[in-house]
Formats: structure tokens, sequence, C-alpha cells
């Protein structure tokens, strides 16, 4: 949900279906997304992967916490909230998923196919 930091009204509340490839490497305790630039660090507790990201540059700012749990079934909750310094927004969002298994080569063709 997009609110006018403003004046507090909501300006895009929108539910979207996305599929997204990870890639965790446990012994470096990073994971590669298929979307972002680089990697990703997480921390294992409690038998779940949690990474917690915080980004800000002039344009935008991104909290956000994604778990991943490492037993069936592989749920996968993520909340966060965002600034869009230069259009004057705050938002919110919160996914739910489920995370399978796939073949390496899976995720090698969408890297690839996100480069491209």
């Amino acid at each position: 949900m997009l609110r006018n930091s403003a004046t507090s009204k909501t300006t895009e509340d929108k539910t979207i279906d996305d599929i997204a490839f990870f890639k965790a490497n446990f012994k470096r305790k990073i994971i590669l997304d298929t979307r972002p630039e680089g990697p990703i660090n997480f921390e294992i507790q409690d038998k779940a992967l949690t990474v917690t990201q915080s980004i800000e540059d002039k344009e935008f700012k991104l909290q956000d916490v994604l778990s991943i749990k490492l037993t069936p079934p592989y749920a996968m909750p993520e909340k966060g909230s965002g600034i869009f310094k230069s259009k004057n927004e705050t938002g919110t969002f919160s996914y739910e998923g489920l995370c399978e298994e796939i073949d390496k080569s899976v995720f090698e063709k969408a890297l690839k196919e996100s480069e491209g």
C-alpha cells in the first residue's frame, strides 16, 4: 500500500502474484536472487533463515525482513516498508508464500534471463 506522506491518503493498494528464484549457500550464509544485484546475507535461528535488509539512497529507503522456514512446509513470510522520497510517498508491504526446491538449471536459466 502506498500513501501520500503529506495527506496520508492511499495512492495505490494492490496484490501481485510473483515467483522468485533464490539460491542459498549455507556455508557462506548468502542468498543469490535472480532479481537484485549481489549476494544477500542471512542468519539462521529457530529453524528459519532470516534476511534483514536496510537500503537507502537519494530516491528510496527500504526496511525489509524475509523469513524462510527450513522445515516443511517451507513457508516464506516477508514484511517491510519503504519511502519514495521524490514522490513524497510511504509504503508498506507483506508477502506470503512457499519455497519449493528446484533443479539448479532452473535457477541458472532465470539468472541468465535477468542479466540479458
